[in-house]
């Protein structure tokens, strides 16, 4: 799943949940995929991070004043 999709859902719970309208077991469900969809959003965000530490290893940083 895409990152701003998981986002996307996990806003949609948070909304949820802050209407309180909804039951105990139903709120405990989305809690769950809640959690979920945050870890899968936090590993997105740490994949891409680590990704762009390379990119910039690999060609090295370049400087404000060279573009």
């Amino acid at each position: 799943m895409k990152f701003e999709e998981a986002l996307s859902k996990l806003e949609d719970i948070i909304l949820n949940l802050d209407r309180g309208e909804i039951d105990l077991e139903e709120a405990i469900e989305l809690y769950d995929k809640g959690l979920n969809l945050q870890k899968h959003c936090a590993n997105k965000l740490r994949d891409a991070s680590l990704r762009i530490e390379k990119i910039v290893q690999k060609n090295g940083q370049i400087k404000l004043e060279e573009m």
